[in-house]
């Protein structure tokens, strides 16, 4: 089983409980890849991070 299906049926079951499921996009991945820069960095992407939890 690929990991991406045990991760949605994990996503499934915690939605299913009324629990908050998120999956965060880090500065310079994926859809953000436009805001890659030598400033990004691993306290930025704590950041991001920390930005979803105090939302």
């Amino acid at each position: 089983m690929a990991w991406w299906m045990v991760l949605g049926a994990c996503d499934s079951a915690a939605r299913s409980r009324s629990y908050f499921v998120t999956a965060p996009t880090l500065d310079g991945l994926a859809k953000r890849t436009p805001a890659l820069s030598r400033d990004v960095n691993l306290t930025t992407h704590i950041n991001d991070i920390l930005d979803v939890w105090n939302f």
